[in-house]
């Protein structure tokens, strides 16, 4: 669990009969590493492994990834770094747009796509856009 957990793992699902002595095992190491460790139950969400303090009441498994990939974004680009030093060109969201078309015009074959992407910074510093066009054309000898 050690290595896994160094390894900067983002997310390991552990299945045993021993519930108590596992979470016990993951307290220790959370201590000795100085990392927040979650663990999720459908009794009680996901709660802190050391406070024992719940940060999601959601009991669903879908609300426990949710809260998973919500962990992962705050932590710059899905790595964990326990000195949480911040990245400034760290993602958070991008919200892509997408248009493409083809045409048939006798010989040839007409090409043209749009992409739109906007970048939302989480440090509200700076917010990109980025427009990305294409054309083509191709003829057909017969």
């Amino acid at each position: 669990m050690l290595v896994y957990l160094k390894a900067r793992i983002p997310f390991i699902t552990l299945r045993t009969d021993e519930r108590d002595r596992a979470l016990e095992l993951l307290r220790s190491l959370a201590a000795e590493l100085g990392i927040p460790i979650f663990h999720h139950t459908l009794s009680q969400g996901t709660r802190d492994i050391v406070t024992s303090r719940t940060v999601s009441e959601d009991r669903s498994v879908a609300g426990a990834l949710d809260y998973a990939s919500q962990q992962i974004l705050q932590r710059q680009r899905g790595a964990f770094f326990p000195d949480s030093i911040l990245d400034p060109r760290g993602l958070d969201v991008m919200h892509a747009l997408s248009w493409s078309a083809l045409f048939f015009r006798g010989r040839y074959d007409i090409t043209t796509s749009a992409t739109v992407v906007y970048e939302f910074n989480r440090d509200f510093r700076a917010d990109y856009v980025n427009l990305n066009t294409t054309f083509g054309v191709r003829m057909f000898w017969r």
